[in-house]
């Protein structure tokens, strides 16, 4: 896979996660009422605080993918209890993002460790 084609796999995954975050945070916070959209507290969000919001997350996203890959290169392959631990995160988003980062073609399984499954940065 050429690195043209990781990146937009990348993006394209990225997309993917924040139609689904930004559609749960329609379905938690907003209900339709006399034509209109209603968030909770009788607020209403603007069309620039959401693509604030989104915005925000695709960069905390982007910091967190960096720790867990600056971890894989400085003392991989890691599982994911031990990238959770070594970044900070909980597993479940270290599992996230170690799927995404697996389908854009930078990260790759490198066999079992401490009876999971370890990840190391895949060599080009």
């Amino acid at each position: 896979m050429s690195e043209t084609e990781s990146s937009r796999c990348a993006m394209q995954a990225t997309y993917s996660l924040f139609y689904e975050m930004f559609y749960d945070l329609y379905q938690d916070s907003c209900y339709a009422g006399q034509g209109q959209l209603m968030m909770s507290k009788n607020e209403s969000k603007d069309v620039q605080t959401v693509k604030n919001e989104l915005t925000n997350a695709i960069r905390e996203n982007k910091r967190e993918r960096k720790a867990i890959s600056m971890q894989l290169e400085a003392k991989g392959p890691l599982t994911i209890p031990e990238l959770a631990d070594a970044t900070g995160l909980r597993a479940d988003k270290v599992l996230q993002h170690i799927l995404v980062m697996m389908k854009s073609g930078e990260v790759a399984e490198a066999g079992e460790k401490d009876g999971g499954y370890a990840y190391n940065i895949k060599e080009r």
